[in-house]
Protein backbone atom coordinates (compact mmCIF):
# COMPACT_ATOMS: atom_id res chain seq x y z
CA UNK A 1 0.00 0.00 0.00
CA UNK A 2 2.96 2.46 0.49
CA UNK A 3 3.98 1.74 -3.13
CA UNK A 4 0.71 2.74 -4.39
CA UNK A 5 0.42 5.92 -1.97
CA UNK A 6 3.71 6.73 -3.13
CA UNK A 7 2.61 6.46 -6.86
CA UNK A 8 -0.44 8.29 -6.49
CA UNK A 9 1.19 10.78 -4.54
CA UNK A 10 3.73 11.80 -7.43
CA UNK A 11 0.81 11.65 -9.99
CA UNK A 12 -1.16 13.82 -8.09
CA UNK A 13 2.00 16.52 -7.87
CA UNK A 14 2.84 16.06 -11.25
CA UNK A 15 -0.60 16.63 -12.74
CA UNK A 16 -0.41 19.60 -10.50
CA UNK A 17 2.73 21.39 -11.82
CA UNK A 18 1.80 20.00 -15.34
CA UNK A 19 -1.47 21.75 -14.98
CA UNK A 20 -0.03 24.97 -13.71
CA UNK A 21 2.49 25.18 -16.22
CA UNK A 22 -0.02 24.82 -18.96
CA UNK A 23 -2.12 27.62 -17.75
CA UNK A 24 0.96 29.87 -17.99
CA UNK A 25 1.59 30.18 -14.19
CA UNK A 26 4.93 30.57 -12.66
CA UNK A 27 6.60 27.74 -11.44
CA UNK A 28 7.91 27.91 -7.51
CA UNK A 29 11.06 27.85 -6.05
CA UNK A 30 12.48 24.61 -5.56
CA UNK A 31 11.96 24.71 -1.53
CA UNK A 32 8.23 25.28 -2.49
CA UNK A 33 7.98 22.17 -4.95
CA UNK A 34 9.86 19.75 -2.16
CA UNK A 35 7.09 21.29 0.44
CA UNK A 36 4.63 20.71 -2.10
CA UNK A 37 6.25 17.16 -2.89
CA UNK A 38 6.22 16.39 0.86
CA UNK A 39 2.29 17.58 0.76
CA UNK A 40 1.10 15.59 -2.04
CA UNK A 41 2.43 12.39 -0.27
CA UNK A 42 0.55 13.30 2.40
CA UNK A 43 -2.66 13.66 0.63
CA UNK A 44 -1.62 10.37 -1.22
CA UNK A 45 -1.39 8.40 2.25
CA UNK A 46 -4.75 9.83 3.46
CA UNK A 47 -6.44 9.55 0.55
CA UNK A 48 -5.32 5.99 -0.02
CA UNK A 49 -5.80 4.16 3.19
CA UNK A 50 -9.01 6.41 3.30
CA UNK A 51 -11.07 6.39 0.31
CA UNK A 52 -9.24 3.53 -1.73
CA UNK A 53 -9.06 1.26 1.45
CA UNK A 54 -13.16 1.86 1.70
CA UNK A 55 -13.28 0.96 -2.22
CA UNK A 56 -10.92 -2.03 -1.76
CA UNK A 57 -12.79 -3.88 1.27
CA UNK A 58 -16.12 -2.92 -0.07
CA UNK A 59 -15.78 -3.86 -3.90
CA UNK A 60 -13.20 -6.94 -2.69
CA UNK A 61 -16.15 -8.57 0.14
CA UNK A 62 -18.91 -7.86 -2.66
CA UNK A 63 -16.89 -9.84 -5.28
CA UNK A 64 -17.69 -6.42 -7.22
CA UNK A 65 -14.02 -5.67 -7.62
CA UNK A 66 -12.90 -5.40 -11.46
CA UNK A 67 -11.91 -2.77 -13.73
CA UNK A 68 -15.09 -1.01 -14.40
CA UNK A 69 -15.92 -0.81 -10.88
CA UNK A 70 -12.84 0.43 -9.55
CA UNK A 71 -13.14 3.24 -12.45
CA UNK A 72 -16.59 3.92 -11.81
CA UNK A 73 -15.85 4.48 -7.74
CA UNK A 74 -12.80 7.16 -8.48
CA UNK A 75 -14.70 8.76 -11.78
CA UNK A 76 -18.09 9.36 -10.37
CA UNK A 77 -17.61 11.39 -6.83
CA UNK A 78 -15.04 14.09 -9.45
CA UNK A 79 -17.89 14.05 -12.45
CA UNK A 80 -20.69 15.01 -9.17
CA UNK A 81 -18.83 17.05 -7.65
CA UNK A 82 -17.64 19.02 -10.83
CA UNK A 83 -21.18 18.96 -11.98
CA UNK A 84 -22.77 20.21 -8.51
CA UNK A 85 -19.64 23.21 -8.62
CA UNK A 86 -18.82 24.04 -12.27
CA UNK A 87 -21.06 27.16 -13.08
CA UNK A 88 -19.27 28.43 -16.67
CA UNK A 89 -18.54 25.91 -19.55
CA UNK A 90 -14.69 26.49 -18.98
CA UNK A 91 -15.29 25.54 -15.23
CA UNK A 92 -16.56 22.33 -16.94
CA UNK A 93 -13.56 22.20 -19.32
CA UNK A 94 -11.29 22.29 -16.42
CA UNK A 95 -12.86 18.66 -15.24
CA UNK A 96 -11.29 16.94 -18.23
CA UNK A 97 -7.93 17.25 -16.57
CA UNK A 98 -9.33 16.42 -12.95
CA UNK A 99 -11.06 13.09 -14.98
CA UNK A 100 -7.90 12.55 -16.28
CA UNK A 101 -5.99 12.34 -13.27
CA UNK A 102 -8.87 10.15 -11.70
CA UNK A 103 -8.85 7.31 -14.33
CA UNK A 104 -4.71 7.18 -13.82
CA UNK A 105 -5.54 6.66 -10.17
CA UNK A 106 -8.23 4.03 -10.89
CA UNK A 107 -5.56 2.43 -12.73
CA UNK A 108 -2.82 2.38 -10.45
CA UNK A 109 -5.45 0.50 -7.71
CA UNK A 110 -5.84 -1.62 -10.33
CA UNK A 111 -2.71 -2.76 -10.92
CA UNK A 112 -1.37 -2.06 -7.46
CA UNK A 113 -4.02 -3.98 -5.45
CA UNK A 114 -4.90 -7.02 -6.71
CA UNK A 115 -7.67 -8.96 -5.06
CA UNK A 116 -6.95 -11.13 -2.88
Amino acid sequence: MRKHASAISGVFLSWMFLSAWIEGAVLPQPLYIVRGALFGLKLGVIFQFGYGGLVYVILTRTGLWNIWTVLLAYLLPVVLFSWAASNTPEDLLGTIRWLVLALIVALVTWFFAPAR
